[in-house]
């Protein structure tokens, strides 16, 4: 369900997560991150509801958060801007913090992060799973977090 094309980054943009809660966000800053809404935002009318009932309020609230607060961050555009984004960038502590959450919860949210192409936040979240999985140290402790 495309959102009109108005050129207008301040148009506030309405996501309704699988438990009907509504989400605003300005259309600018969603579509800078995902690749998902920036193919979306075409043809429908400026008040529409996107629905994202695939995901629950929790992980929508996520992925708003994590837009609003990389407003100015840089967006990897080329191969070797995506490798340093996967491999060599730190995470910050805000950015720990955003997504430090039980290990269901962060599965929803690359789920989310990969449907809706956003590269930042998966390879952020994918970090924070490493973490996990290192901190965990024995192949048992492994095999639980994974569900194995």
């Amino acid at each position: 369900m495309p959102i009109k094309q108005s050129g207008n980054a301040d148009q506030i943009v309405k996501l309704q997560s699988k438990e009907g809660e509504v989400f605003e966000i300005k259309r600018g800053l969603i579509e800078r991150q995902s690749v998902f809404f920036k193919n979306l935002f075409s043809d429908a009318k400026e008040d529409e509801v996107v629905p994202l009932d695939r995901f629950p309020s929790e992980t929508v609230s996520t992925i708003v958060r994590w837009c609003e607060e990389h407003a100015n961050a840089q967006i990897p555009s080329s191969e070797e801007e995506l490798n340093n984004d996967r491999i060599v960038k730190q995470l910050t502590a805000d950015e720990e913090k955003l997504l430090s959450m039980e290990s269901g919860k962060l599965a929803e949210l690359l789920k989310a992060a990969h449907f809706l192409e956003i590269t930042t936040l998966l390879n952020a979240a994918c970090k924070v799973v490493a973490k996990q999985i290192e901190a965990l140290g024995n192949t048992e402790a492994i095999k639980k977090y994974l569900n194995l």
